[in-house]
């Protein structure tokens, strides 16, 4: 669930504001007579709903199965990654000690 709440809170509104813009661009379409007209219309809205709903459902269900479920944006290594319950695990970076720190901690030379 958290990945799915990550990515749309990350592309959400990229996909509700290319559809929606897309979709002001042809409503113009559709008080028209012309065959043609209607015809694209209806192409161009099944396209608009087509591509909205795998940005805002399919998409996201399938990414939640597939993939790390930590923040990997940071670049840095996942080694001595704590979670903690009191914190947002989405904005926090991993706490990383180098192997000479854990080394001196530990007593070992």
């Amino acid at each position: 669930m958290y990945k799915v709440k990550k990515a749309l809170s990350q592309i959400g509104s990229s996909i509700f504001h290319g559809g929606f813009s897309t979709f002001l661009a042809i409503i113009t379409l559709a008080p028209s007579k012309t065959y043609i007209f209607i015809v694209f219309f209806k192409a161009w809205f099944g396209i608009i709903i087509f591509g909205m709903s795998n940005g805002f459902i399919l998409l996201p269900v399938l990414l939640s199965f597939v993939g790390p479920t930590f923040d990997v944006g940071h670049g840095d290594d996942i080694k001595g990654v704590e979670e903690d319950k009191n914190t947002n695990s989405c904005c926090s970076k991993p706490s990383i000690e180098s192997d000479n720190e854990q080394n001196l901690k530990e007593g070992v030379k």
